[in-house]
């Protein structure tokens, strides 16, 4: 098959599958983040919306498992280079008979849309972060920047998943009429019953590490990515003090990543932050750690529209996050709002960090409040139906389905 050439008539001749709308998403799924579980709940809910959903990866691997428990249909594409992948996923388009091909991540964006362009098939591409921010490897990244230039005017709707990712867009060359904003969200219902079931049986963490049960506790749940910067975190929390109004205080860090090793060194380097941090790893009860959790930390270089802070803040956890991204958006700063629901600082100022943490930590009424506001921002900005719907009403749009959810 080649590509570059006119895209053939993939529906001449073909029947309308009217009111039965089929959508292939694609996404490498090597590792299981955040952008990996808004795909995976963004699925979910099309599928209960009555919209067929499948779903191609290159690795088969936790977020594969957990689509296929959630009963979605999985395929694996393999190649070693995204022409090869393009290919792949072009036969999978053809068997499936999808009307949509959706995109996730930028080398399945780059074999997506150029299966898409051959077989006349609107691609829709999702932008979840920052593409510059996302690859440690200078060569690698401008070989994707590359091929995303490239290859970018085939997606026929680009969706930016917060007003700060909109802006990269935008400066990038995006034209306005490709752009659509449509946030993350989250399962509030889900999330109300795991917490709710972690309420009535809780970890116990505090037992669980050794720590005194009324210590403080700060989480932060996040892959160990470079542009997560785990170093401000544990330089920002090595100036908060060991004890607050006689409680100790510690920080926990969920995820795993490249970047341990260099975690380790840092906390390492600070005498008695080693009894101090703890590095829980992958974990997969995330909401059950934050329902014992006092506050939550996020000190990321650039995010789009993160859903653990979503998480935590549906957890009633105040945040105290880097003034950056789509983190400006969600999380309202206690210094600008009467609905303030954290703390932002400045990204990379490790001073201003232990500052914010030490005053959250140190004002059990300030967390109450920031808490409940939290709640209610998350309930009535960014639940998980309102991404689904307007998600829906793209396809619709590029289809012609004016009811892509009925079967």
């Amino acid at each position: 098959m080649a590509y570059g050439s006119e895209p053939h008539a993939y529906t001449e001749g073909r029947e309308r599958r009217v009111h039965s709308l089929r959508v292939l998403h694609v996404l490498a799924a090597g590792e299981y983040g955040g952008a990996e579980a808004q795909v995976l709940a963004l699925c979910k809910s099309l599928q209960a919306d009555g919209i067929h959903v499948l779903i191609a990866v290159s690795v088969d691997a936790e977020f594969a498992q957990k689509a296929r428990e959630a009963g979605l249909a999985i395929v694996r594409i393999a190649g070693r280079h995204p022409f090869e992948e393009a290919r792949a996923i072009a036969r999978v388009a053809l068997d499936a008979q999808v009307d949509v091909i959706h995109t996730h991540g930028v080398r399945a964006s780059v074999a997506g849309r150029l299966a898409g362009r051959q077989l006349g098939i609107p691609v829709v591409t999702t932008v979840h972060s920052d593409l510059y921010y996302d690859y440690a490897s200078a060569a690698k990244r401008t070989v994707f920047m590359a091929l995303e230039r490239l290859t970018r005017r085939w997606s026929a709707k680009v969706i930016a998943v917060s007003e700060a990712i909109l802006r990269v867009l935008r400066d990038r060359g995006y034209p306005e009429s490709q752009l659509v904003l449509v946030g993350n969200g989250v399962d509030i219902a889900l999330c109300d019953s795991l917490l709710e079931a972690a309420h009535r049986a809780p970890l116990s963490l505090r037992r669980q590490l050794g720590i005194s049960d009324d210590a403080l506790l700060v989480v932060c749940a996040a892959r160990l990515h470079p542009v997560k910067r785990h170093d401000v975190l544990i330089e920002g929390f090595a100036r908060v003090p060991a004890m607050i109004e006689s409680r100790p205080v510690h920080l926990l860090l969920a995820g795993e990543g490249s970047e341990r090793q260099a975690i380790e060194n840092a906390i390492a380097a600070h005498t008695g932050l080693a009894d101090r941090v703890h590095l829980l790893g992958v974990r997969t009860d995330v909401l059950a750690i934050l329902a014992e959790a006092d506050v939550f930390a996020l000190t990321s270089q650039m995010e789009g529209l993160p859903i653990s802070v979503l998480e935590a803040m549906i957890a009633q956890l105040p945040v105290v996050a880097s003034r950056v991204g789509g983190l400006r958006e969600v999380v309202v700063d206690a210094s600008q709002s009467d609905d303030a629901t954290g703390l932002l600082f400045p990204v990379g100022d490790v001073e201003a960090l232990g500052r914010a943490l030490t005053e959250v930590l140190s004002d059990p009424e300030l967390r109450k409040e920031l808490g409940a506001n939290a709640l209610h921002r998350v309930r009535t900005r960014y639940g998980l139906a309102q991404s689904t719907a307007r998600t829906a009403a793209i396809y619709a749009l590029l289809t012609g389905d004016s009811h892509p959810g009925s079967m």
